[in-house]
């Protein structure tokens, strides 16, 4: 996995992020620029897959997050999920 980064100028790019650990697949691509300002911009896309996702995040404290992995389509709205 490629990391272009400079600190000094507050910009991280992570463009093939692709992590397996534990049954769990991250995939996707991250910009992050002015980390270190107060208006920081975050901008990609991730893709979450493997088994009991929605116990994970309720684990992480994510329960935002933990809901979309609830087998019901609707609540999420256009949130994309990948998982049970």
């Amino acid at each position: 996995m490629a990391v272009d980064m400079d600190l000094e100028q507050g910009r991280v790019h992570v463009p093939n992020l692709d992590i397996a650990a534990l049954g769990i697949t991250l995939k996707g691509n991250v910009a992050a620029s002015r980390l270190n300002a107060g208006d920081a911009d975050l901008a990609g896309e991730v893709a979450l897959e493997g088994k009991d996702l929605g116990r994970l995040l309720q684990a992480l404290n994510q329960p935002a997050l933990a809901i979309c992995w609830i087998p019901s389509p609707d609540r999420c709205g256009s949130m994309e999920t990948t998982g049970t």
